[in-house]
């Protein structure tokens, strides 16, 4: 199996819910709808497509690395891992693969905040507010990294 798109992995991940009996109620759209928050009755998730692993995870955090031989990791945007958190939503990722792990936004902000696995971009970028002034905000994004043991296979 291969996914191209976003969209052909979001539809993907509903019909994989689906056929484990997780009914699709509301959906959310975050990240310039590169990233899903999909309400069912049994609990909420938040679904992030990526096409692979952060590759240079070992080279980002050498000393966890060290420490941790993991190889590759992952990553999420600290401000979609705190609504994730907010909404004590499952984070799913899919990638191009097929593939569906899940974790919880609470372990990856422990294990990134005890472990400093946080890298604050070093170029601003400039962000419209909401508010339809047509002002930009200017922010350095804040990633969350973390090593790939802490995903696991869902949806097999």
């Amino acid at each position: 199996m291969k996914l191209q798109t976003k969209e052909a992995a979001f539809r993907y991940v509903i019909n994989k819910l689906e056929d484990q009996g997780y009914r699709i109620n509301h959906v959310q759209e975050y990240n310039k709808t590169r990233h899903r928050l999909y309400y069912t009755k049994k609990g909420l998730f938040y679904v992030v497509f990526k096409r692979e692993f952060f590759l240079t995870f070992s080279k980002q955090f050498p000393v966890f690395a060290e420490q941790n031989p993991t190889g590759y990791g992952e990553s999420i945007n600290k401000y979609f891992l705190e609504i994730a958190l907010a909404k004590d939503a499952v984070l799913l990722f899919v990638y191009s693969d097929g593939k569906i792990y899940k974790c919880y936004p609470k372990t990856i902000k422990t294990i990134c905040e005890k472990n400093n696995l946080i890298r604050i971009q070093e170029k601003m970028n400039a962000y419209k507010l909401m508010d339809y002034s047509g002002k930009k905000e200017y922010q350095q994004e804040i990633t969350y990294s973390f090593p790939l043991f802490l995903l696991e296979r869902f949806l097999e």
